[in-house]
């Protein structure tokens, strides 16, 4: 599906509340005249009630929304003359201007109204920039040159280049936001609480348009495409080679804060934010203590397995065929793969019947709610049918021994694995064989989330500790035909599905929406057939267990952690002091020095005898 429209020689609609027809002003048809085309993201935007009434078009029977370009063209023999074109373009882009201040005064929403005009008789050609300023109209000179020239010719070409990517990566973008009511209603934009959120990309240029709020990632490429290509266009030139990193889902998603040239920092300042709010709660009662008023929280700290921060990422790969590609260009810039492997690994992954779903965006919105116990309303819109896939995971977080226990969705539409499977070669026949196998719709069973969601106690840390990452899988029954029950399970999966849950790393795709919730977990029995693929209990029948920092874990870091496992208030600092005496008798776990967050322990025991003296400060500073 095209993202421009264009139209020839239509004439121009104008606004009733100017009267120009009461003052005979003739209407104009001008040459060439491009925009927005009515997709369906679009279509649904302008829908909306808040926009009743509003015009989106100066055309009547054309399929094209906002205009941003006008061309007029003369002959050179006879021609009127530059100001004459001007002068009898001078309504139409003002109409053109009027449609686009309309809307933003509508929506609300922060838009300034720019129109291209470029006009071109004989060999010369004129580029001007048309925009509104003080409740005045205004066309800007910008460019004149003779094409006949190398010189002109191809400064018009970098000229017409940079228009469409402007219209493409800015223009449409803004447009998009004030049909929707902001840049946070988009459907497959990212949304974060807590942080800037990651909302839009420019496929190739260097230069990105900067949004208050925002922030922008720019995937830098060598093609350099001038024209928008179709869904039925050779997918070839957009599939470039890149080294295809041996990415899994432990080792290419753990760092949640980003890529920083200081992480340690980085972690340091989202902590603090992270518990401005919540500082007050009883089992954070060492999380935020100055090590000037306590000397040993600069080494060591405590922590309740019980208080767990839950993440939901999501990532829905839009249908647009210019975005789906920048998705998968700025994936492949970041080392997963070349943009043909990644496509064929999320086709392989979105079609595979043992892992795939069919649901609605309105179901993985009521789960996210449930997850994150919030209380959003998914609207009417959002019930539109997804593929989608699952997967859990939870982790010790390197920066402060926060516990992460994060579910992970890819998901996309029929239209969406169609454009992925052009990208990646495939037929249209052994894709529809693909899908007609995995066609079956499955409900989301909320219980098998709950029960990874209220994992507490040693089973949340025995989790944790071992990095574990458990995927949703789909099991035919023996008793009902076409029947399936599901699971969690923690066997290997195939290359191309950790292919593309790499998809869901932080700054590598701009479509993902991540939120998180720091919160308790109240303590209950997990379901026997879980507790299998949690891992081994490392803190079997223990009340408490003392953790040491792997060699890759920040500086910053404290080294120590005595981990809390059953219902002890963490104000009882006598009964802290005992637990941790207790467990100075014995040995402390050790994380192996892995480039992932934490990574199972290197061995079971480890020397503590190098720190004893601190430990025994420790546990005496705790007594009082």
């Amino acid at each position: 599906m095209l993202l421009f429209e264009g139209t020839s020689e239509e004439f121009v609609e104008y606004d009733q509340r100017d009267g120009l027809e009461e003052l005979h002003v003739p209407r104009r048809r001008p040459d060439q005249v491009f925009g927005l085309a009515r997709t369906p993201s679009l279509d649904l935007y302008a829908r909306a009630e808040k926009l009743r009434g509003l015009r989106h078009s100066p055309f009547s029977n054309v399929e094209l929304l906002y205009p941003f370009l006008i061309c007029e063209a003369k002959s050179e023999g006879r021609g009127p003359g530059f100001e004459s074109i001007e002068t009898q373009t001078a309504f139409p882009i003002r109409t053109c201007l009027q449609l686009q201040d309309d809307l933003r005064q509508r929506s609300g929403v922060q838009l300034s109204p720019f129109v291209w005009f470029m006009a071109y008789q004989g060999d010369e050609w004129r580029v001007a920039g048309c925009l509104m300023h003080e409740g005045r109209y205004q066309i800007i000179d910008l460019w004149m040159g003779r094409t006949t020239s190398l010189d002109g010719a191809l400064q018009l070409l970098l000229i017409i280049d940079s228009i469409c990517e402007w219209a493409r990566d800015v223009f449409r973008f803004e447009i998009s936001s004030c049909l929707a009511g902001g840049k946070d209603n988009l459907r497959g934009i990212s949304r974060r609480h807590g942080s800037p959120a990651v909302t839009y990309a420019s496929r190739f240029s260097t230069q990105e348009p900067q949004y208050e709020g925002t922030t922008i990632i720019s995937v830098h490429g060598d093609a350099r495409p001038s024209s928008i290509p179709e869904t039925d266009v050779d997918i070839t030139d957009f599939a470039e080679n890149a080294s295809i990193a041996s990415l899994t889902l432990e080792d290419s998603m753990m760092e949640l804060d980003g890529i920083t040239e200081d992480p340690s920092a980085a972690c340091q300042d989202e902590s603090v934010e992270l518990y401005g709010d919540v500082v007050s709660h009883p089992l954070l009662k060492w999380v935020k203590i100055s090590s000037t008023g306590v000397p040993w929280t600069a080494h060591a700290t405590i922590r309740h397995s019980n208080m767990c921060l839950f993440a939901f990422s999501h990532l829905s790969l839009p249908e647009e065929l210019d975005l789906l590609l920048a998705c998968l260009r700025q994936a492949s810039s970041w080392g997963v793969g070349s943009i043909r492997k990644i496509a064929t690994s999320l086709v392989m992954s979105l079609t595979d019947h043992s892992f795939v779903r069919n649901t609605t965006m309105g179901s993985i919105l009521q789960l996210r709610n449930d997850w994150l116990r919030e209380d959003e309303n998914t609207s009417v819109d959002s019930e539109y049918p997804l593929r989608a896939l699952f997967v859990f995971r939870t982790y010790i977080r390197t920066s402060d021994w926060q516990i992460i226990r994060e579910l992970l969705c890819i998901s996309c539409t029929a239209q969406t694995a169609h454009n992925l499977a052009k990208i990646a070669g495939f037929s249209a026949e052994s894709l529809r064989i693909r899908m007609q196998q995995s066609s079956n719709e499955h409900p989301l069973p909320i219980s098998d989330f709950e029960a990874l969601r209220g994992l507490t106690g040693s089973d949340a840390a025995s989790a944790a500790i071992s990095s574990k990452v458990l995927y949703h899988c789909l099991t035919p029954t023996r008793e009902e035909a076409g029947g399936f029950s599901c699971s969690w399970e923690s066997r290997l999966v195939s290359e191309d599905m950790k292919i593309s849950f790499s998809m869901l790393a932080p700054s590598i795709c701009f479509s993902l929406d991540r939120r998180t919730a720091l919160m308790e977990v109240l303590k209950k029995p997990s379901p026997k057939n879980l507790r299998y693929h949690l891992g081994p209990d490392v803190a079997a029948r223990k009340s408490a267990i003392l953790l040491h920092k792997g060699n890759h874990w920040p500086r910053t870091t404290p080294s120590w952690c005595l981990m809390i496992l059953d219902e002890l208030e963490l104000e009882r600092s006598g009964e802290l002091a005992r637990r941790l005496s207790t467990q100075v008798s014995y040995h402390a776990f050790h994380f192996a020095p892995r480039s992932d967050e934490a990574g199972e322990p290197f061995s079971r025991t480890m020397d503590y005898s190098g720190d004893k003296e601190f430990l025994e400060f420790w546990a005496e500073d705790l007594r009082g």
